[in-house]
């Protein structure tokens, strides 16, 4: 066998059978599947237990008590035996050739370590899709090669946990997944940017994947907008940016930019100041730090202030977020060498 599946879950009867199939229905059949039951106390580990009855590539592990998603990845890695790990969440459906395009593409291309896939989004609930979520989608499935990853990684996780597809010799060499602050898959990301591995999005959607308001993601703190931007600040340390001795400015006063303003502080890294386009007042500060005044158009004193200094775009508004970064562009800016994308 050449692929290990690797599924938690919790309490997903009602979705299990439909994430088994699909899995069963690969047009890619060399896998086994380990589905670790996180403290279950409805149907779902009967569900299982049948599957893997009626095909022993299907493995159930129990742990004996609720111990969260991050210790059921865990403990779920020590019994993935083959040198590829695709992720799969019960509530997500793999498409039927997900696995032999991923485990095609990585025989193709070995530089790559992680590979994920664009997926689609589909609902159980009549929640309709937040322009949030639309745009999202939208974001992380134009991200395809190294260098799109890479670049925007401090702007949000940029491939989704349940396409990861990624060398069982790679995930143990970062460590695994962590218990931290935040969301794992995305410090399971940074760590792999961190120890220069390579990634890579294949073009095509090859996971459905359920969105709900009740689901983990939506309701877990450590996948919160403050923990989110902790761990912007914590992997940003390790940049050009975060080491740099050029003065830092964020440039955006919004809620956002106080956001990252406190994770930054909390990092121990030093910020000067905050941009933005209302005429500057000696008399304003946001957490006693000066807010001085970004000029639609920027005289040549002023581009040579930016140049010698280190921006951080905290800009929600994707309108004014543009406008910024043209104007970036106007004078020569350059992402990771003059400024960092938080948003």
């Amino acid at each position: 066998m050449a692929v290990s599946v690797l599924l938690p879950f919790h309490n997903e009867e009602k979705n299990l059978p439909a994430c088994l199939e699909a899995i069963q229905q690969q047009t890619y059949q060399d896998f086994e599947v380990i589905a670790v039951n996180d403290g279950s106390s409805d149907q779902g580990k009967a569900i299982v237990s049948a599957k893997s009855a009626s095909d022993p590539r299907f493995h159930l592990i129990n742990l004996p008590a609720k111990q969260g998603i991050v210790r059921a990845l865990q403990v779920g890695l020590q019994y993935c035996q083959h040198d590829w790990i695709a992720r799969i969440d019960a509530d997500d459906i793999m498409l039927p050739t997900r696995l032999a395009k991923q485990y095609a593409y990585s025989q193709a291309n070995p530089q790559f370590a992680l590979l994920g896939s664009q997926i689609a989004f589909f609902q159980n609930d009549t929640e309709p899709l937040t322009q949030g979520q639309e745009y999202h989608r939208t974001w992380q499935n134009h991200l395809l090669t190294n260098e799109d990853i890479t670049r925007e990684i401090f702007i949000e996780a940029p491939i989704s946990h349940p396409s990861f597809f990624m060398s069982r010799n790679m995930t143990l060499n970062v460590g695994g997944y962590l218990d931290s602050p935040w969301a794992e898959d995305y410090d399971f990301l940074f760590r792999v940017w961190k120890s220069g591995y390579k990634m890579a999005k294949l073009p095509e959607i090859l996971v459905k994947k359920q969105v709900s308001k009740n689901q983990l993601s939506q309701i877990d703190v450590r996948c919160k907008r403050k923990a989110m931007f902790a761990a912007k600040a914590h992997y940003f340390a390790f940049t050009q940016g975060g080491q740099t001795h050029k003065p830092r400015y964020i440039v955006s006063t919004g809620n956002s930019a106080r956001l990252l303003y406190k994770s930054l502080s909390q990092a121990n890294i030093e910020v000067q100041g905050f941009l933005d386009r209302t005429p500057y007042d000696p008399l304003r500060t946001i957490f006693d730090k000066p807010v001085l005044e970004l000029t639609r158009k920027i005289a040549p004193e002023q581009q040579a202030k930016l140049k010698e200094s280190f921006l951080l775009l905290a800009i929600g508004d994707i309108t004014g977020r543009a406008n910024v970064l043209n104007l970036f562009d106007s004078i020569g800016l350059q992402w990771k060498q003059d400024y960092e994308r938080f948003l």
